[in-house]
């Protein structure tokens, strides 16, 4: 049976309801690097999105029904252990002051496996969101929440998933990993009300598109995942679009500024 530690339900009070964005984290089924054998050792420059502490900077990834283990979600699923223990891990841009839900699935490869997960600013301390502790015949499957700070000295985050244990003690087997998803949950979007304002990007034309449904002018942000800022500048139209060919594959953020409104759209460039 899947265990699930906390759940996060869309909750429905009166016309109110609890809304989730979750376009928060890149590449979280690892299904972006298609593998041809059942499985494969990858560089993490090639693997989208994820990164490993691993001297190497090899990540393991499995396909969906190989040595009999089934994928949680999707075609594939990460093993932590690769050659060695270690951590992966994935930058992500927050909004101060906001709240997030944290959800993963987590399994053993020979027996029981434990894994630590992590999140904090980039180069700052890490809080511990608990251990995870799951058998070889089935995936467990989580749900967190946490509060990201008010304050902080900058918006970039690090969500970390770290090997403590496994059940074999080799530092190439253990602890496998898949559907990890990161949402921001609002509470009091009316369900009958459109959205003021949004941001969409199009990998075939390489264009940001916003839309300001509301009298105004926005200032709009590109940052990258280390927090630099690639694009800034001013939205005047209703609908208003943004050529960002000139910047390379990658994870960005979009951030729009309109009055007392802040829109966040996570996207990645793929071409």
């Amino acid at each position: 049976m899947k265990r699930i530690i906390a759940i996060f339900l869309f909750m429905l009070t009166g016309f109110q309801l609890k809304a989730q964005d979750c376009d928060l984290i890149c590449n979280g089924d690892f299904d972006n690097s298609f593998i041809t054998n059942s499985m494969a050792l990858i560089d993490s420059n090639i693997l989208s999105c994820w990164h490993t502490t691993a001297q190497d900077g090899l990540m393991e990834i499995w396909q969906n029904g190989y040595n009999g283990v089934p994928a949680f979600s999707g075609n594939q699923f990460l093993e932590i252990n690769a050659n060695y223990t270690g951590t992966v891990y994935q930058n992500l841009i927050l909004k101060p002051g906001s709240h997030i839900n944290i959800s993963f699935a987590h399994r053993g490869r020979a027996g029981t496996d434990v894994m630590e997960v992590f999140i904090g600013e980039t180069g700052g301390s890490m809080t511990s969101l608990g251990l995870f502790s799951d058998n070889d015949v089935t995936w467990g499957f989580y749900n967190i929440g946490y509060n990201v700070p008010p304050v902080q000295n900058t918006n970039v985050f690090q969500l970390r998933f770290s090997s403590v244990s496994a059940a074999m003690n080799l530092p190439s087997i253990g602890n496998f990993l898949d559907a990890v998803n990161v949402c921001y949950e609002t509470v009091g979007i009316n369900n009958t009300e459109q959205k003021e304002s949004s941001i969409s990007y199009s990998n075939n034309s390489q264009l940001l598109n916003v839309e300001l449904n509301k009298q105004g002018m926005g200032e709009l942000f590109v940052y990258n995942l280390a927090g630099e800022k690639m694009k800034h500048t001013q939205v005047v139209k209703n609908h208003s679009q943004f050529s960002l060919s000139d910047l390379n594959k990658g994870m960005y953020v979009a951030v729009l500024y309109l009055n007392d409104q802040t829109i966040y759209k996570t996207f990645l460039i793929t071409e």
